[in-house]
């Protein structure tokens, strides 16, 4: 039985494959554990909570930290979610 390899992208690649084309500049992709992952539209329930609570988390800080709104953030070699 032939078993199938998948390969793990890492950040760097994934960053490659943006500047060179193989990803839209518009494409709603994540990379996650190494995997290109499709992300869901941005709905307007969505919006509005993301907005409320940036609201609350930026006034929370009172200037002790930055807050980011769906900001990609890099979690190890193979991850970067939204």
């Amino acid at each position: 039985m032939l078993v199938q390899a998948q390969h793990r992208f890492t950040v760097e690649e994934y960053y490659r494959m943006a500047e060179t084309g193989v990803l839209r500049p518009d494409a709603r992709v994540e990379l996650l554990d190494g995997k290109v992952i499709d992300m869901s539209p941005i709905g307007p329930f969505h919006g509005g909570v993301t907005d409320y609570l940036n609201e609350i988390f930026t006034a929370a800080s009172k200037g002790r930290w930055r807050t980011r709104v769906q900001n990609s953030l890099h979690i190890d070699d193979h991850s970067e979610p939204q």
